[in-house]
């Protein structure tokens, strides 16, 4: 994954590991952000799709890192990272 170097500090700043970034980009829910990016983040059934793979107790002892989101560019580049603190309501 490309990230930009305002991602790269965003994600040391906000201590985001990078398993959690791999596991976004894997298992993530993309939603539309502004100017044509992408949001990805860790909703309900992005999470079924965790537990699946990894199974329950791998989800459960890592649930606190599944308010963490990417912004992604148009152009596939991380342009930052952070923590999620609203709720995301379901569709």
């Amino acid at each position: 994954m490309n990230y930009s170097r305002h991602a790269q500090a965003r994600l040391q700043q906000r201590c985001i590991p990078p398993l959690v970034v791999e596991l976004l980009d894997e298992f993530g829910t993309e939603m539309p952000a502004p100017n044509g990016a992408v949001r990805v983040i860790m909703d309900r059934p992005a999470t079924k799709r965790l537990e699946r793979h990894c199974g329950k107790h791998f989800v459960r002892e890592n649930r606190r890192y599944f308010n963490a989101f990417l912004v992604i560019g148009p152009d596939g580049h991380t342009i930052t990272a952070g923590w999620r603190t609203k709720r995301v309501k379901d569709k």
